[in-house]
């Protein structure tokens, strides 16, 4: 199984380099692409190497999920990471802080998936029906794991 997701992000990581045209920035200029991004500093830390904002709408939309996969997969590297840091530290834990934490952060994890899932729901409503909507969905999903891999790097690096 893992073989086969490997395969299906290189394929899709292929189609990407050969979908997006990266000598020319363009905007969209939709509502959701203009909401300002509070976390816009800290997220500028996290490499983008992906510019999906240039090309017909069937590009773009392929070009977003593929970066939506890109920050998927380092979101999911960082909290099983993190994860496996607090199980670590758990054994010479004699207040519990650890186990606590690592339980606190679990549930934050299920409730940021949550809200996640209903940010994307807002935009099923917004451009319903429209060829746009995978991009708005994949924009707003992107920006949200930008800002929980920020989140989660705070207690990779707490010391």
């Amino acid at each position: 199984m893992k073989i086969l997701t490997k395969i299906i992000f290189i394929i899709f990581l292929s189609i990407f380099i050969f979908s997006c045209n990266k000598k020319q920035e363009t905007k969209i200029i939709t509502r959701h692409i203009k909401v300002k991004d509070s976390t816009k500093e800290k997220s500028d830390s996290i490499p983008n190497k992906f510019d999906c904002y240039d090309g017909s709408q069937t590009e773009m939309n392929v070009c977003s999920a593929n970066e939506l996969i890109y920050y998927d997969s380092i979101l999911n590297v960082r909290y099983k990471y993190l994860i496996k840091k607090i199980d670590t530290e758990i054994k010479d834990d004699y207040e519990n802080y650890n186990l606590r934490l690592k339980t606190s952060i679990i549930n934050s994890q299920k409730n940021w998936i949550i809200s996640k899932e209903k940010n994307r729901e807002v935009f099923d409503i917004e451009y319903e029906g429209g060829s746009i909507l995978p991009l708005a969905k994949n924009t707003q999903t992107i920006r949200d794991t930008k800002e929980r891999i920020i989140f989660l790097e705070y207690f990779i690096h707490e010391d």
